[in-house]
This record gives C-alpha cells, sequence and structure tokens, in this order.
C-alpha cells in the first residue's frame, strides 16, 4: 500500500504532459490518419479507378508475399519500432508486462486482419484495393485497441495513468472522462501501428482483376 502511494503521489506532476500529449494525439489523429492514408493511395496504383465487376486477385506467390506484408507492416510501424527502440535502451520499467506487450499486440493485430481479409475476399471479391485497405486498417485498430486496453488494464498501466487524468478539478473520478482517456490512449496507438499496413497489404498481395478480353487472351495462350 506504501508504495502504491508513492507512486499515486508521483503521478500528478507529469499528468498535464500527458493531457497535453494526447489532446495533440487526437486532432493529429484526424488529420493524418485520413490524410496520409489518402496519400498514399492516391499517389500509387491503388488510386486507378474500379472497373465494374472485376475481382481484385492474389498476387503469386501468395503465401510469401502474405508473409513479407505482415514482416514489413509491422517491423515499419511507428509503434513498434519506438517501443522496441525503447526497451532495447532500458528493458526494465514500472510496467513490464505492458510495454514488453506493446509490440506483439502490433504483430498479432497485422496478423488477424491479413486472415480476416482473406477470409473477406474469399467469401465476397473486393472489387477496389482501396475498399479493401481500409477494410485491413479498420479491422487492425480494432484489435490492436482492444489487446491495448487489456494488457494497460491487466498490468496496471491504464489505472495508475488514466485515472489521474480523469479526475476532475475537485478530486473526483468521472467514469466518463476514464473510458475517454483510454479509449483515446488505445486508438491513437493503434491507429499509429496500422495506418500504413492496409495499403502496404493491397499493393504488395494484390492486383487488379483482368477484363473479359484479356483474360480470355491470356487463357487462350
Amino acid at each position: 500500500m506504501q508504495k502504491r502511494n508513492r507512486r499515486d503521489v508521483s503521478l500528478p506532476a507529469d499528468v498535464p504532459l500527458l493531457k497535453i500529449f494526447f489532446g495533440l494525439a487526437a486532432i493529429l489523429l484526424r488529420q493524418a490518419s485520413t490524410r496520409t492514408v489518402d496519400f498514399v493511395l492516391d499517389n500509387s496504383c491503388l488510386s486507378r479507378p474500379p472497373v465494374s465487376g472485376r475481382a481484385a486477385q492474389w498476387r503469386s506467390p501468395w503465401h510469401l508475399r502474405q508473409l513479407l506484408s505482415w514482416f514489413i507492416g509491422t517491423a515499419s510501424a511507428p509503434t513498434f519500432l519506438l517501443v522496441g527502440a525503447l526497451l532495447a535502451i532500458d528493458p526494465h520499467s514500472d510496467h513490464p508486462l505492458f510495454w514488453w506487450s506493446l509490440p506483439a499486440i502490433v504483430a498479432i493485430g497485422h496478423a488477424v486482419a491479413i486472415l480476416r481479409i482473406n477470409q473477406l475476399h474469399h467469401r465476397k471479391p473486393f472489387t477496389e484495393r482501396r475498399v479493401l485497405a481500409r477494410h485491413h486498417v479498420a479491422i487492425d485498430a480494432g484489435v490492436i485497441s482492444a489487446l491495448f486496453l487489456l494488457a494497460g488494464m491487466v498490468s496496471g498501466f491504464l489505472p495508475d495513468v488514466a485515472i489521474p487524468m480523469a479526475k476532475t478539478v475537485d478530486g473526483t473520478l468521472s467514469p466518463l472522462a476514464l473510458t475517454g482517456w483510454s479509449a483515446l490512449m488505445a486508438l491513437t496507438f493503434a491507429m499509429l501501428s496500422c495506418a500504413h499496413a492496409g495499403a502496404l497489404h493491397a499493393q504488395l498481395c494484390f492486383e487488379e482483376g483482368m477484363d473479359s478480353a484479356r483474360d480470355g487472351q491470356r487463357m487462350g495462350s
């Protein structure tokens, strides 16, 4: 109990900085998560207009490309690189379970998104890679956010950080603010982890379907 009280006393000094950080993150998230991804899509082959009736095709060898997409998407995620660098510099922290689980959460989120996209494409093929990329990001962000909240609660990171931030001026705890801060932290981490992965996966693992004439020529050759 005394150790917990000492930790609580030291937290309020850092709370304003955390509020400023996540406040800015909320603003940047609305801009960066949309404009950055759209910029990548608009300046790649993903921006080509879809042709009605054409289904996107898996690139071959598709097993290798799927694995490559997962590896590059995970290794190039800003959160994966940042947390990995911090852990390499100093592996000790107040919440080791939480910090060491973050790289694994990014990798799991990308893997689940790839498997789910394959399942969706098998049931009802995507006709536009832009739509496929956005589905990938949505699935990836949902998985990463859920695992972030779970790891944060189990390790005690979220109670230690979000509760002081959610307290009002008179010191009372606001459940709505607690939920909001926790969700904001999870969503910020998720979007920074997967905003690039959808476009990467769609471009690396899928190609636009051929029209019937070209398809017939290819089959006849």
